[in-house]
């Protein structure tokens, strides 16, 4: 297993704990990792609609889920 998808998984598990399945299944479930630099973690999610959804509304809990899950002290995300 590769260092991004081991820190996607520990960050999957940690919104999943947080959000409701439906916004699970619609939101988060198809997201992907693709890449990681050092300190930006790269996805790819299904359209645009949910790329809108988690870069708006749930970009702060994959920020703290990233924070957490990352060795770095400072992260960021990007969608594709």
């Amino acid at each position: 297993m590769s260092n991004v998808t081991q820190l996607w998984d520990a960050c999957a598990q940690s919104i999943r704990d947080q959000v409701s399945d439906g916004v699970w299944q619609s939101t988060f479930k198809e997201a992907r990792p693709q890449s990681i630099t050092e300190n930006e973690l790269i996805l790819t999610v299904p359209n645009h609609w949910v790329k809108a959804q988690v870069e708006g509304k749930y970009n702060p809990l994959v920020l703290e889920a990233l924070e957490e899950a990352s060795p770095f002290k400072s992260c960021a995300s990007a969608f594709k």
